[in-house]
């Protein structure tokens, strides 16, 4: 007898997908929230010293695209089925699958006609002091008091990765305004960052 267990694992409410000390979740559902902003797609990833403790979240992964008169469209999800080892998730042009594993935390978003895409990544340390951020080819690595080391990385590699304090500048230069300046001079102090690729 063979017996599927996605047929009796399946989670319909929120759930959350955690491996030794990194955690995939949704956010928390609020009052009225079909009339409020679309949930994060990515959802909440959150990297632990401990359980309990986060070393580095990402708040939330927006996923936006240009329209024709070059406004910016953000896309959500409409339905989405949760397993203890995976979660895939349905929007009208966007598909998301999310896993983690050893250490891991796997995202890939898909585009049904495959437009420029920009993916909008808030980063928050809960120990700003001793952070340290670098750039390498494909991401970021941040490291902590040389005891933690997270690497966020994009394959494939984007066409530009940008840093930010606020995701505004970052949104504006993806819609093709001139003359936009980004800052990220705040990042090492307030131990957020929202980046950009696309």
């Amino acid at each position: 007898m063979k017996i599927k267990l996605e047929k009796i694992l399946r989670c319909d409410d929120q759930s959350a997908l955690i491996h030794n000390f990194v955690a995939n979740a949704d956010a928390g559902v609020r009052a009225w929230a079909n009339h409020s902003g679309p949930r994060s797609p990515l959802g909440s990833v959150s990297f632990l010293e401990v359980i309990g403790s986060e070393v580095l979240t990402m708040v939330r992964g927006e996923v936006y695209t240009r329209g024709a008169r070059r406004q910016l469209i953000e896309h959500d999800l409409t339905r989405h089925e949760w397993l203890p080892w995976s979660y895939m998730g349905q929007g009208a042009q966007i598909a998301v699958a999310r896993t983690v594993t050893d250490n891991l935390w796997i995202g890939r978003v898909q585009l049904r006609r495959r437009p420029a895409a920009l993916l909008l990544i808030e980063l928050q340390s809960t120990r700003a002091l001793g952070v340290e951020l670098d750039r390498y080819g494909d991401g970021l690595r941040f490291r902590w008091e040389n005891r933690f080391i997270v690497d966020v990385s994009f394959a494939p590699r984007p066409a530009a990765l940008e840093l930010s304090d606020d995701p505004s500048p970052l949104k504006q230069q993806f819609l093709g305004t001139p003359g936009v300046q980004l800052n990220d001079s705040g990042l090492r102090r307030s131990g957020r960052t929202t980046g950009a690729c696309g």
